[in-house]
């Protein structure tokens, strides 16, 4: 291939005039070039890590390493003869990450200064998809028992000539491609270079959707790249992070978890440059100055590993500094809640009483009959851990104390203890419950009462959760309307969301007729709740 100098390269990227343009151009080169050499590249071997690396010189020569394979040349000129090889590549993927790093740089006094110090700029992402993989390289890629081909990483730095030359884009701001670097993170691939069949770990992957978590975390194990694992709070995220971390080249060191909303720069400085595993829980808690020690440490990593948590709600790109998301999250697991693995809430119940008594589980399942485990599986609860973790610690106390009032051993806990369990979850807070005139106290507990009881209805069993939220909805609104400090009564009701409690306010009404309709289909009257909890409430 003939070789292409400076001037090539800066034509290209002044016609496209836009830096993602430019950053493909490359790209595909540097994806042409990869897929060849895995071709020509004997991979049958056993293996648990192989990375590639590519450097372009002046005049766009490069140095492409894979494993023991090496390659050195230079890039075509022509284009639009690698363009049918992008539209391909895009056809095929859902993955790639491509992750562009430059600085940020103005033009003052004909000359081309930093700006702001190092800045990243972040192109588009891709991922090739399981299927796509073999027919894009030709190659039926497999790697023996537990190991990995892992992530191909492929580097491009381009300096010199190619650098202060490409002038500004847009007036006085533009990008300087002196110390641009392209990360191309090609991880999926080992989407499928690993055996189908991967013995799941823990006492809870028989859910399809766990399962496929536990592999993708397995095959994600033996890489160095950042890991975000994006889920509910309570789904297990901390466990999966301790998962991967005793698979890794890191774990003869310790995991150190960080909260990102209370942990300083310097703490967080401390923990990303000590060997080990770094696990920042809810990063999008991060203070500004913290992410800037996250920036600088991911510019230069030291040799440790590093996972974030974080949860679907939070737009990370709208919270954090705009350099950080994509590099955070090379790999990004997504942890399902309780509602997507309901197959594994047995073994979890079994797992999580067995930590309750501190008895093996061999010793606990006995413990546990076929009608309570089923309570539990279908029992409407938010999908947290946390809160199956209180069911089953109360349905234990609960069949302990019936026991003990009867005289007689515990014999193995039943349907009803774990209905009680359940019933503790319902959401209204003590603070409450104290509040309310009796005939409103019996409304809910006959609620809950229903509410975990097992209906052949499901419907109507989701219309009276919603009828019964409401109602608590309803009891909070009135006390905080009643009071003369509403943020008072707020954080003494446990209350901490503002907002939910200006929208309980709003819808009183709605509320009061929520709360007639189910006093209907209990059969009960309807209670005075909106009495005047203060005079100078409105009506």
């Amino acid at each position: 291939m003939p070789p292409v100098d400076a001037a090539a390269l800066l034509r290209v990227t002044r016609e496209h005039r836009d830096e993602t343009e430019a950053c493909r151009w490359l790209l595909e080169r540097v994806l042409e070039e990869v897929v060849a050499l895995l071709r020509e590249a004997r991979l049958g071997a056993p293996a648990t890590a192989l990375g590639a690396s590519l450097h372009l010189h002046d005049g766009a020569a490069f140095r492409l390493s894979l494993g023991q394979e090496r390659r050195e040349g230079a890039f075509s000129a022509d284009h639009h003869a690698s363009a049918n090889v992008w539209a391909g590549l895009k056809e095929h993927a859902e993955a790639l990450t491509l992750d562009v790093r430059a600085r940020t740089l103005r033009a003052r006094s004909g000359r081309i200064e930093p700006l702001d110090g190092p800045r990243q700029q972040t192109g588009t992402i891709l991922r090739l998809t399981q299927s796509k993989v073999t027919h894009l390289l030709g190659l039926p890629l497999r790697a023996p028992g537990r190991g990995l081909l892992g992530m191909i990483t492929v580097e491009i730095a381009c300096r010199s000539a190619i650098g202060r030359d490409l002038g500004l884009f847009s007036g006085a701001l533009g990008l300087a491609l002196d110390e641009l670097q392209l990360l191309v993170d090609l991880a999926a691939l080992s989407v499928a270079l690993l055996p189908p069949a991967l013995a799941p770990a823990g006492p809870s992957a028989e859910s399809a959707a766990h399962h496929n978590t536990l592999r993708l975390a397995e095959q994600v194990a033996p890489s160095w790249a950042p890991v975000g694992l994006v889920g509910p709070p309570g789904s297990g995220r901390a466990w999966l992070a301790r998962f991967i971390h005793e698979r890794s080249a890191a774990s003869p060191h310790p995991l150190t978890p960080l909260d990102a909303h209370r942990v300083t720069p310097a703490e967080l400085d401390r923990a990303l440059r000590a060997p080990g595993t770094a696990l920042i829980r809810d990063v999008h808690g991060l203070s500004v100055a913290a992410q800037g020690v996250l920036a600088a440490w991911l510019d230069d990593p030291s040799p440790a590993r590093l996972i974030v948590t974080t949860t679907a709600e939070h737009d990370l790109g709208a919270i954090l500094r705009f350099d950080l998301p994509r590099r955070l999250k090379l790999w990004d697991i997504t942890v399902p809640g309780l509602h997507q693995r309901r197959e594994d809430i047995p073994a979890l119940v079994c797992a999580l009483l067995a930590d309750e008594l501190s008895r093996p589980q061999a010793e606990v399942s006995d413990l546990l009959s076929a009608e309570a485990l089923d309570v539990f599986t279908h029992g409407a609860y938010p999908s947290h851990l946390k809160d199956l973790r209180a069911a089953v610690g109360w349905a234990w106390r609960v069949a302990q104390q019936q026991a003990s009032s009867a005289g007689r051993p515990l014999q193995r806990l039943r349907a009803e203890h774990a209905r009680r369990g359940l019933h503790h979850l319902i959401p209204a807070p003590p603070a409450v419950l104290d509040q309310l005139r009796p005939g409103a106290r019996a409304l809910v507990e006959r609620a809950a009462e229903l509410l975990t009881a097992e209906t052949p209805e499901p419907p109507r069993h989701l219309h009276l959760l919603a009828l019964a939220e409401g109602f608590v909805g309803l009891v909070v609104a009135e006390a905080l309307a009643a009071s003369a400090d509403p943020a008072e009564a707020a954080e003494r009701l446990g209350l901490a969301d503002q907002v939910k409690v200006g929208n309980h306010l709003k819808t009183l009404r709605a509320a009061e007729e929520k709360l007639s309709r189910l006093a209907a289909r209990l059969h009960e009257p309807t209670p005075p709740v909106l009495a005047r909890l203060h005079p100078r409430r409105k009506p």
